[in-house]
């Protein structure tokens, strides 16, 4: 399979695992919890919706598991105090649960600060299965990734970059997550991993072939 192939079949994996089937929010898990990278002394993870159960944002217990994971997955020491910067993926559409969530973290960021802050980014999945195209329509499709894909994955992918490599008076840690930190954190996550966290010949490098 040459390069240019892999990519798009790369692409189309990844997008098809991402049909969204249903939703639902789960007590935050350490199972959940993983870091990615980190640059300019930032921080990036994800997990599930970080709560101790429907009234209770979990904001201690999530520093300890970000610095637990931190030593663990990036053998790196986090500094004595952070400020939190929590990207939500959830859509209140999908229910009272997420609804409820999102709401939650709303509150607790507008009652708090000076901990942190909540960025709202809905996620959805997508409508259709790309495995289903044929490789000349994924390969029509894939350069124009950013015009179509309902989660704008590629400004999405960018921007989480942007902020963790921009220079801070305090390190910043960047938490993004769903309901459960699977699908719609596992799509965001595996399109950060192509694109940023690529070892020669690997799936980063099919993923720019693909989108040239």
């Amino acid at each position: 399979m040459g390069v240019h192939k892999s990519g798009s079949v790369l692409i189309a994996l990844l997008l098809g695992s991402l049909l969204f089937i249903g939703a639902s929010v789960e007590n935050l898990n350490y199972e959940r919890v993983h870091f990615i990278d980190s640059a300019a002394g930032n921080f990036l993870f994800r997990g599930n919706m970080p709560q101790l159960n429907s009234t209770t944002f979990a904001y201690d217990l999530l520093v300890q598991y970000l610095r637990q994971r931190a030593a663990e997955e990036g053998n790196l020491t986090m500094p004595s105090s952070f400020y939190l910067t929590v990207v939500s993926l959830l859509d209140p559409a999908n229910g009272p649960d997420e609804a409820a969530a999102l709401a939650l973290e709303t509150s607790f960021f507008a009652d708090n600060p000076a901990l942190g802050k909540l960025v709202w980014w809905k996620m959805v999945g997508d409508t259709q299965a790309p495995l289903n195209l044929s490789y000349a329509q994924i390969r029509k499709l894939a350069p124009a990734l950013g015009a179509w894909q309902p989660d704008q994955l590629v400004n999405r992918t960018e921007t989480l970059r942007a902020w963790l490599e921009a220079p801070t008076d305090e390190p910043v840690a960047y938490y993004f997550h769903c309901g459960h930190g699977q699908d719609r954190t596992g799509e965001l996550a595996g399109a950060y991993y192509m694109r940023f966290q690529d070892e020669p010949g690997g799936a980063g490098g099919a993923y720019k072939s693909a989108m040239a």
